[in-house]
């Protein structure tokens, strides 16, 4: 099973998805944050980073750029986000994510996604 980080500065909707992925076998770590996100990039190296773009204090695609400095295409990286219109649908396309997916998504899609990215 993958290396999960889950990334959304909605505690709940973070939380929820980890517990699910866990009970599916998958290492899932969860940050509310940019900043901690980073930090635990570089300590627990995910196989998937499953990334809320609309964060305050850092974005998801500030978030998603440092990590891609850092780790390279080592790390796959889904854009999660609840808005596709306009300027965004643009900024995603550009920031070339390897999955973008729109909140709410089910677990299923979730779940399909990460195994295509990780071939599990």
């Amino acid at each position: 099973m993958a290396k999960i980080l889950i990334v959304d500065d909605s505690a709940e909707a973070a939380d929820a998805v980890a517990t699910l992925l866990a009970q599916l076998g998958h290492d899932v770590r969860v940050s509310y944050d940019g900043k901690d996100a980073l930090r635990q990039a570089s300590q627990d190296r995910p196989k998937v980073v499953l990334l809320d773009i609309g964060m305050s204090a850092m974005d998801g695609f500030e978030v998603s750029r440092r990590m891609r400095q850092t780790h390279g295409s080592k790390v796959k990286v889904i854009a999660f986000t609840g808005y596709l219109e306009g300027s965004i649908s643009e900024r995603l396309l550009a920031a070339q994510f390897d999955a973008i997916m729109l909140k709410p998504a089910s677990f299923d899609a979730i779940v399909e996604t990460i195994g295509r990215l990780t071939d599990d």
